[in-house]
């Protein structure tokens, strides 16, 4: 954990804004994991914070889910269409 938290605010992982008062916070726990080498010796102790985002309700708390992911191979392909196409 004393790791996580520095980093997230590193990254702006999120921002602290004014809740609307017909909202309710959405909750969070910690998640806490060890992570073992192939001899089964323990490697790390991990930790994650995570926002329990199951409590929401499409349309009345968010509107998109949308992410855009373009992997490399997909962008080489198309850059190929291109420049046979001309």
């Amino acid at each position: 954990m004393e790791n996580e938290i520095p980093v997230m605010e590193t990254n702006d992982t999120w921002e602290i804004v004014e809740l609307s008062p017909s909202k309710r916070p959405i909750t969070s726990k910690w998640v806490y994991w060890i992570k073992f080498e192939y001899d089964g010796t323990i490697d790390k102790f991990k930790a994650r914070f995570v926002a329990r985002g199951f409590y929401q309700v499409k349309r009345k708390d968010y509107k998109h889910t949308f992410s855009l992911i373009v992997k490399l191979p997909t962008v080489r392909v198309l850059m190929a269409l291109v420049a046979t196409k001309g």
